[in-house]
């Protein structure tokens, strides 16, 4: 997939960072400037009903997948999710899924699994796991394999971010973690052939 840039459209645009208000068929959505699931993604408010149009921060179901490709940051994530909060909207409006019509709830919902998942990689880290795959088996060892690798861009950008708080164990190689990334597929795609190897 590739990112769609100035040159793809094939009309006139105005750039956007955020604070910017628009009409959209007469009403007026304010540009919140919203990165974490990617670097450059942006929130709309609808200021007359107070609904946030969240893009891919949240999503129907589950949580949502940070690009790592496309600038996904979990420090960001986490400051827009603090900043949507804020802004207490009446509604969300996700890109998939459906209306929320709890906004605290999910927002408050997806920072306590993130905190979680974080909290299950830096006990894994602290148990003497090294490599991404180490991290990966032990935090999704109930998971199917094959989510495994989508998994893994998630690790990378939640130990990133724990390396930024300077909560990783004073042992831990971060140079040694993200070389082992190079080896990470084919480990994933061994268990496959042998799934005795774990």
């Amino acid at each position: 997939m590739r990112r769609i840039g100035k040159g793809d459209w094939s009309l006139g645009y105005t750039s956007v960072s955020g604070g910017e208000d628009i009409l959209v068929g007469g009403q007026r959505l304010t540009v919140i400037f919203a990165p974490g699931h990617t670097d450059g993604h942006v929130a709309l408010l609808d200021v007359s009903a107070n609904s946030l149009i969240v893009g891919d921060h949240c999503v129907g179901q589950g949580s949502a997948a940070l690009d790592i490709t496309s600038g996904g940051n979990m420090t960001e994530y986490f400051q827009t999710t603090f900043n949507f909060l804020k802004l207490s909207p009446h509604t969300l409006i996700p890109m998939h899924g459906r209306v929320n019509m709890w906004p605290k709830n999910l927002l408050c919902g997806y920072l306590k699994n993130r905190r979680s998942r974080e909290a299950s990689i830096l006990k894994a880290i602290e148990n003497g796991a090294e490599t991404l795959f180490d991290i990966v088996a032990n935090v999704y060892s109930g998971v199917d394999h094959s989510f495994w690798i989508a998994a893994a861009s998630n690790v990378k950008l939640r130990v990133d971010h724990l390396d930024q708080q300077k909560k990783l164990p004073e042992g831990f190689s971060m140079e040694n973690f993200v070389d082992s990334f190079v080896e990470f597929e084919s480990q994933v795609s061994a268990l496959d052939t042998d799934p005795g190897k774990l």
